[in-house]
This record gives structure tokens, sequence and C-alpha cells, in this order.
């Protein structure tokens, strides 16, 4: 993954540059909040789970290869984490 783009918002580039796997990145880009949609408040206790291929495209379920899985909980605070089927 040497050569993909993460991006990251506005005032934490300096926190996910000091992360083990910024390595795997080849460029931080940095979003300006007016660049983040989306983000959704969750109104029940359940969490939000949303699928993402690698070009940004939101899936229904994980698909094969690398699935960027964004998790949102009821505190509104958010995960994302990757998923990787064959």
């Amino acid at each position: 993954m040497g050569n993909a783009t993460l991006h990251v918002p506005e005032g934490s580039v300096e926190q996910y540059g000091q992360t083990a796997t910024r390595n795997e990145f080849g460029n931080i880009v940095v979003l300006t909040e007016e660049e983040i949609t989306g983000i959704q408040n969750n109104p029940s206790d359940e969490p939000i789970t949303r699928y993402f291929n690698l070009s940004g495209n939101e899936l229904d379920a994980p698909g094969d290869g690398v699935t960027i899985v964004l998790t949102t909980g009821a505190d509104g605070k958010q995960q994302v984490t990757k998923k990787v089927m064959k």
C-alpha cells in the first residue's frame, strides 16, 4: 500500500502521522470540514456500520478483497477498520 493516499481531518495530520500504519501510505491529504460528508449522529444504541471499497464507493456488504468498515457508535465516535475477504 506504499502508494495509497490517506485522507485525514484537518488538524489531525500530526496524530495520524505518528501511527505505526502511517508507513503503509504514500501520502497524507488534509480534508477540510467542508469536504467531510456522510457523517451521521447515531440516534439509537445500536452501532451503525457502513462498508466502502478502496475507491470510496459505499457497499451494501463487505466485498471481495479489501473493504473499509466504518462503525459509528451511539456516542458518535467512529472507528475505521479494514476487512480482507478472499
